[in-house]
């Protein structure tokens, strides 16, 4: 690994864990074992860092997403596989993390959702797609609107204050949002797998 990537990495710990607000160039220095003039080197700012950060991340998601659905038996395996990967992942980073990077960098958070939400709605659709070849999900779906509305009702998500006010946790607004969008596409035969998965995982219905 050279020197830029442990950087990426050992900032992207710190990004994520604290939040782009709480995360500075010196703390990256220090955790990287190097000094500020050989940080500033790699990457001229905090912003530059940051934004290269989250799209190494991002590629690092595509790579283990790719290699999911490469191996998985069937869509729905690959999706509940996808999920619990993300699940996991948002259980570890910072509540204030989407709030900090609209506050701070809006046209960075901006320019980086927009284009990684498209990709993400496209690449469902085109899952869920197989997934009615398969006989998971019903034929009548539309699977490019079904998988735009399930990203829209994603942005909940990153609701904080209304999240609090009904005493929920992000992890249970993400097992709702993606749970009820896969039973109300699902076949029969589709949800008879979704019930075995969460059966297995004991993920809250």
């Amino acid at each position: 690994m050279d020197l830029k990537q442990r950087i990426l990495q050992e900032s992207s710990q710190l990004l994520f864990s604290i939040g782009p607000a709480a995360m500075t160039m010196d703390m990256v220095a220090h955790s990287c074992g190097i000094s500020k003039r050989t940080l500033y080197e790699q990457f001229p700012d905090k912003k530059s860092l940051i934004k290269e950060c989250l799209i190494a991340d991002h590629a690092e998601d595509e790579e283990e997403f790719r290699a999911i659905f490469e191996t998985a038996d069937n869509c729905f395996d690959a999706l509940f596989s996808v999920f619990y990967s993300v699940r996991k992942k948002l259980s570890t980073t910072i509540m204030s993390f989407p709030d900090d990077m609209k506050r701070l960098y809006p046209d960075l958070h901006c320019s980086l959702t927009k284009e990684s939400e498209h990709k993400h709605v496209m690449g469902l659709a085109s899952v869920l797609s197989e997934a009615q070849e398969q006989g998971l999900v019903e034929k009548s779906i539309n699977t490019q609107v079904a998988s735009f509305l399930f990203f829209m009702s994603t942005h909940t998500i990153h609701r904080n204050k209304q999240i609090a006010e009904y005493g929920f946790t992000k992890i249970d607004v993400l097992d709702g949002a993606f749970i009820n969008f896969l039973r109300g596409v699902a076949s029969a035969k589709g949800l008879e797998l979704i019930d075995a998965y969460l059966q297995k995982n004991n993920t809250k219905q």
